[in-house]
């Protein structure tokens, strides 16, 4: 990633807030059309992938601590740091997608994903 790349992905636009209530369609809309990249949310800690008609809300497991905060990302962020806040945040699992709609490097930003 080049210099300016960063400095842009840390002060443009890039940045996409959600919450436990939005629909999985909605959320995966909304970060597509935000953030230029895909997302997968799955139910509770499996690998069943939730249905669009569900709030992340729901596919939290039930041991969950705490009620479900927002989350903010941006494209300065990397892949795997995301994935994290939201399992630690929601406790909501998803899985950042590459335009293969394979699994994103953990390593990569989210800005860096985008221009791949």
């Amino acid at each position: 990633m080049g210099i300016f790349d960063s400095f842009t992905d840390r002060f443009k636009g890039g940045e996409f807030s959600c919450h436990p209530k939005m629909l999985v369609k909605n959320f995966r809309a909304a970060i597509k059309e935000e953030l230029g990249i895909d997302v997968s949310v799955y139910i509770k800690n499996s690998n069943s992938k939730a249905k669009d008609d569900v709030t992340l809300a729901s596919t939290k497991p039930d041991d969950f601590k705490g009620m479900g905060e927002d989350v903010k990302m941006k494209l300065s962020e990397k892949v795997g740091d995301v994935e994290k806040k939201f399992k630690e945040k929601m406790g909501v699992k998803i899985q950042i997608l590459d335009k293969d709609g394979k699994l994103a490097d953990n390593d990569l930003t989210l800005g860096e994903l985008r221009r791949s």
